[in-house]
């Protein structure tokens, strides 16, 4: 667990990621947007390897940076033939070409301009059935899932077919509902995780109650120093333990299922009203069935949490641990504190997060001008609506 504490280049790393994201937002390049995403990206490689003595995460981070790789080569692949129809890679200069298209139709015959209109919307039928392939699969296949990240990595791909549904639209509402879902799936998410995490460390005092049953999780776990939450099935019970963290991990995944009155059901709302006003009533069917159908595993999830009993029990090693601790400042030691397994806290950092997005999630309700007029000033700025 300590191995993170030793790693100094975070902060570096960090900055590399957050600086290619603004610039990414703010550029209206392509060969600038490409330079972007390589510096994000490259941020995220090392991010992902960062933790050297784990052959886990150096593999994971190696397919990540193959898959990068060849992203990249289509990238600059679409920026060549771009550049070549179009002499420019300026963005803001190749919306000339979209206000061609009523000349060409009235200037080519009547019987090409037929094929011409009906393979444009023949295509964007088929995109569209591509939203189904997502959220169908990223539903289907996350119902079999027992481990955590893998099944929120499922789920993403279910609530990616939410946003390309809100972004295919392509009206002023659609894509304010687009950028309002992105944001508030980010802060769910982050939510999320940042709560898996703490589940994690708080933890680290027990063990499993039946030696099988502590040989059994040990065998489907791996580097468990850096993930200490791997399996669905290590939440069991887990209310008991940490009842107010037990509720907000429940309060995110009713969220992940767009459950009322929660930020969630705001943002799926938003998009399937959307898609019914402009007449996409198949994918709305589609995109409310693959939501019912995904709040399975999160009830699931739910279940174990809160009804379940847990097999947890002190670790025997830590049952007796008493320790006395010094805390000072400036060379002087102003407080005294004793360290036993029951009053290990939760940092004030992990707790002051959980708090404040728990709050945004549930209180959105009350709330719902500042995150509705930022994903509305994004969605001016961004697409020029």
């Amino acid at each position: 667990m300590g191995e993170q504490f030793k790693i100094i280049e975070y902060s570096l790393i960090i900055l590399f990621i957050v600086t290619g994201s603004v610039f990414l937002i703010s550029t209206s390049d392509l060969v600038s947007i490409f330079l972007s995403i390589e510096l994000q990206s490259y941020g995220l490689y090392l991010l992902s390897t960062i933790y050297r003595d784990s052959e886990p995460a150096t593999s994971g981070g190696l397919m990540y940076f193959l898959l990068g790789g060849l992203s990249s080569c289509f990238i600059l692949l679409g920026t060549a033939l771009l550049y070549a129809n179009s002499g420019t890679t300026n963005l803001d200069s190749l919306y000339i070409i979209t206000s061609i298209s009523d000349d060409v139709y009235d200037a080519i015959p009547t019987v090409v301009t037929t094929f011409v209109a009906i393979i444009a919307k023949i295509s964007i039928f088929i995109f569209l059935l591509e939203l189904v392939h997502y959220t169908i699969i990223g539903t289907v296949v996350g119902l079999t899932q027992s481990r955590i990240k893998r099944l929120f990595a499922f789920s993403t791909i279910s609530h990616v077919g939410f946003i390309l549904l809100g972004l295919s639209i392509h009206t002023v509402e659609s894509t304010q509902a687009f950028m309002f879902y992105l944001i508030q799936y980010s802060v769910s998410n982050l939510n999320a995780f940042i709560l898996i995490l703490t589940i994690g460390y708080s933890l680290y005092c027990y063990a499993i109650g039946k030696q099988e049953d502590t040989n059994k999780n040990n065998d489907n776990l791996t580097d468990v120093n850096n993930s200490p939450i791997q399996l669905i099935d290590q939440l069991k019970g887990y209310y008991y333990i940490n009842p107010i963290i037990a509720l907000s991990l429940g309060i995110t995944l009713f969220s992940f299922a767009g459950i009322p009155p929660l930020i969630g059901f705001f943002g799926k709302q938003m998009i399937l009203s959307a898609a019914i006003d402009n007449g996409y009533i198949f994918m709305a069917l589609v995109a409310i069935l693959t939501s019912v159908i995904s709040a399975v595993y999160y009830l699931a999830i739910i279940k174990q949490i809160f009804f379940d009993r847990p097999d947890y029990i002190i670790n025997e090693e830590l049952k007796d641990f008493n320790a006395e601790g010094l805390i000072t400042e400036k060379n002087f030691i102003f407080k005294k504190v004793n360290i036993k397994t029951n009053n290990i806290v939760i940092s004030t950092s992990l707790s002051l997060s959980i708090s404040v997005i728990t709050l945004v999630i549930t209180l959105f309700i009350f709330i719902p001008e500042e995150l509705l007029s930022l994903a509305n000033i994004l969605a001016l700025i961004l697409f020029n609506l």
